[in-house]
């Protein structure tokens, strides 16, 4: 009820623009999603992080004692086509959210202590002959904008004070550490599941903790890797034992194993790497070809081997920095190949990863070349090292699955994060009062 105004509004403007012959800088296609989303095409490479800890999801404590910071990393573009285009200013702000990440009834004086938006000062503007850009960063929380409150929070970036002028959005969560939690991994007690899944048991402590009717006001998350895309949503406890929540479902607290991930290294462009199979620079900028993929369906997460992945993410680097060269990393255009001897008829292929926000993207489909027999696909992205895999989305469905490319085992390395929130009776928000990791394998 809140927002429908603010849609309203932002949509009459965009009209407005439409209107006239003269074509919008911002088209707001898309209004605020609360989730992980990138509204414009020049908007690359955004990255949220423990600052110091690239490769760890967006989690940060509630009043540490060591004081601790997200770091959001994104670069701007410059479009050629349109000097004018990039923003002038760039503003963000926080919204409170509660577990399903809809909006809580928190007003920002509630949990924001300062500032409620505020300008990113910290940016430096790149020159690279291909891809020029403009680099950014936002320390969460900084000495303008604390938050007060644990949950989870929707980080919200704008151009020159529009707030309809989006950027992107990201999500993090705050915790607070008020619960036990005893956690175990194993695999799945159903026979059909017994090779390809893994199953989570685990138990909150409340004792510690003065919750009223906690089978009620309790609710858990479960993300894989960090992940939002297949969580577990609001998964309910088997049972009540002495104010301990005991959550030990044999069919529904599965996660598909599936494989581990593939990678490739594009810290260089002056010198192939491992999974580089060739580099060329043209006129409009490098292009890396990365070693021909194969399905591992039947092959098990054998990858393990030679490479540790890093659970789906990247990390941005370069190397081969030389007296003529800038110290910051480029943009390539990267080609994949996936050679298989006919279409996929059931769906479409897509490259998936943190390098994809965890999201089908149209720019990482593959298409099929008859002549090469293989998907095939060309994406631009920033130097660096990073994971990936092939997953399939079905007609009419929802979900993505990475089974018929990568496979699924049970005994695939991953990370699961438990988020336990609490809500008591007349409360306005969703506080995340329990956090836990655990991996298959430490």
């Amino acid at each position: 009820v809140v927002l429908l105004p603010l849609l309203m509004l932002v949509g009459s403007e965009v009209l407005a623009q439409q209107d006239d012959d003269t074509p919008p800088t911002y088209v707001v296609d898309n209004f605020l999603e609360y989730d992980d989303k990138t509204y414009q095409p020049f908007v690359k490479t955004v990255r949220l992080y423990p600052n110091g800890r690239p490769l760890l999801p967006p989690i940060l404590p509630l009043n540490s004692l060591t004081p601790e910071q997200l770091v959001l990393h994104f670069d701007l573009l410059l479009q050629e086509d349109e000097p004018d285009s990039e923003p002038n200013i760039v503003n963000y702000t926080l919204i409170h959210c509660d577990a399903d990440w809809t909006p809580s009834e928190l007003q920002p004086f509630d949990y924001i202590d300062g500032f409620i938006e505020d300008e990113c000062y910290d940016y430096e503007p790149v020159y690279s002959p291909h891809h020029p850009y403009t680099r950014y960063r936002i320390n969460i929380p900084n000495e303008g904008m604390r938050m007060t409150k644990s949950g989870n929070y929707l980080l919200k970036v704008y151009a020159d004070d529009d707030p309809g002028k989006l950027l992107l959005t990201r999500r993090f969560v705050v915790i607070e550490d008020l619960v036990g939690i005893q956690a175990q991994l194993r695999p799945s007690s159903i026979s059909q599941f017994f090779e390809t899944h893994q199953q989570l048991r685990f138990n909150v402590d409340m004792r510690q903790f003065d919750a009223i009717n906690p089978a009620q006001t309790v609710k858990v998350n479960i993300l894989q890797n960090g992940r939002w895309d297949n969580a577990l949503m609001n998964v309910q406890p088997t049972f009540l034992r002495q104010q301990e929540l005991v959550y030990d479902h044999s069919g529904t607290l599965l996660f598909s194993g599936g494989n581990e991930f593939r990678y490739f290294d594009i810290r260089d462009l002056q010198q192939r790497s491992e999974r580089i199979q060739e580099i060329k620079e043209t006129e409009n900028g490098f292009h890396t070809y990365v070693t021909p993929d194969q399905v591992r369906r039947e092959k098990g997460p054998q990858i393990r081997l030679a490479y540790t992945d890093r659970n789906g993410r990247y990390i941005i680097d370069k190397r081969n920095v030389g007296f003529f060269r800038s110290s910051e990393p480029d943009y390539a255009y990267v080609h994949f190949s996936l050679p298989v001897d006919s279409t996929i008829t059931s769906g479409s292929l897509f490259l998936f990863g943190a390098l994809t926000d965890w999201q089908i993207q149209p720019d990482y489909q593959l298409r099929y070349d008859k002549a090469q027999k293989a998907y095939i696909a060309e994406v631009l992205l920033k130097q660096g090292v990073y994971d990936y895999q092939y997953v399939l989305l079905e007609d009419e469905a929802e979900e993505v699955t990475a089974d018929l490319i990568e496979g699924s085992f049970h005994y695939t390395e991953n990370d699961y994060y438990i988020l336990i929130y609490h809500r008591s009776f007349n409360a306005r928000y969703d506080r995340l009062v329990g956090f836990k990791r655990i991996n298959t394998i430490r």
